[in-house]
């Protein structure tokens, strides 16, 4: 049995992880949608670790998704099916939450205060002055 591999008495935790993954990255996604409006509060470090928690995010939920093939392989009961149903359902749910995630991540790393402190004195003027910042509130 590999690492990765778990019995079907396994199923209640990796269903909390799975239920898990799906509250935690519903309020990521949330916050990232939020800062799109004001990228300069976050910095570079911030979202490298957004990024690299969610690539790993994508490969783990292609690890569950294994598990769950082996599971039902493994003629679980009607109650069990059941929940490996549910959980492939909320993989599915999940990979756009996580792609959308990255994403943000992408587009909010473009004007993070990490970049702003790249400009040059003139360019950050003349960018305030035609009101290409992003406004401090």
């Amino acid at each position: 049995m590999s690492p990765f591999e778990q019995p079907i008495s396994q199923l209640p935790l990796v269903a909390s992880l799975i239920d898990g993954g799906v509250e935690e990255a519903a309020a990521q996604r949330q916050i990232l949608t939020e800062a799109r409006t004001r990228p300069h509060l976050l910095d570079d470090a911030t979202l490298d670790r957004v990024d690299q928690v969610y690539r790993e995010e994508q490969e783990w939920l292609a690890v569950c998704e294994e598990q769950l093939r082996r599971w039902r392989q493994d003629h679980p009961s009607s109650a069990e099916e059941r929940e490996i149903d549910r959980l492939a359902e909320e993989i599915e749910r999940l990979k756009p939450i996580v792609a959308e995630i990255l994403a943000l991540s992408a587009e909010i790393r473009t004007g993070t205060i990490d970049r702003i402190m790249e400009m040059s004195d003139a360019e950050l003027g003349l960018k305030a002055l035609l009101g290409q910042l992003p406004r401090p509130f």
